[in-house]
């Protein structure tokens, strides 16, 4: 399963564009019956991090994908919740 969310912000859209680069994965997913497969998501405001603009989609689109249930992580009013979420620090990550 090859499946594609691209989450897209300032500068590297305005260097590519954001439409010609989803158009064209697009196009190349229809070859094989898959175009609804790739998904897009740009936030023009956005730096290069994983911040909670990012993360909320993948939740979503990992959930879909990936046949997880996204309402364990949904409060009450059906929003991601990531209380219950431990965030690394960058230093926990490193293997050496």
């Amino acid at each position: 399963m090859d499946i594609r969310l691209k989450i897209l912000r300032s500068k590297y859209y305005l260097a590519f564009g954001s439409t010609g680069l989803y158009t064209n994965q697009q196009k190349m997913y229809s070859w094989y019956g898959k175009k609804d497969d790739v998904q897009n998501v740009h936030l023009p405001a956005n730096k290069h991090d994983f911040g909670i603009t990012k993360r909320m989609p993948l939740y979503v689109f990992m959930a879909k994908y990936l046949n997880l249930n996204i309402k364990a992580i949904q409060n009450d009013s059906g929003r991601i919740d990531e209380s219950k979420i431990t965030i690394e620090p960058d230093q926990a990550m490193f293997v050496f």
